[in-house]
């Protein structure tokens, strides 16, 4: 699997705008951790890849993950 971290200012609906832009990239999203503490947000999410099913191997889809 491929780990990302997410931190930041938390508000309502995040987590739904942060999941539906790894869906459009064809992330397929195995598990997750979120904590939010005084209106920040921290998470680990693993993904794979949807249409291999493997980690996250390719340099240009990580760097659009991370752009997005």
């Amino acid at each position: 699997m491929t780990a990302i971290e997410l931190t930041g200012s938390d508000r309502v609906g995040l987590l739904s705008e942060v999941f539906a832009v790894l869906s459009d990239l064809k992330c397929d999203l195995v598990e997750s951790k979120v904590w939010t503490h005084n209106k920040r947000i921290s998470s680990l999410i693993y993904l794979k890849d949807c249409e291999s099913g493997c980690p996250i191997n390719n340099s240009h889809k990580i760097e659009s993950i991370e752009l997005d």
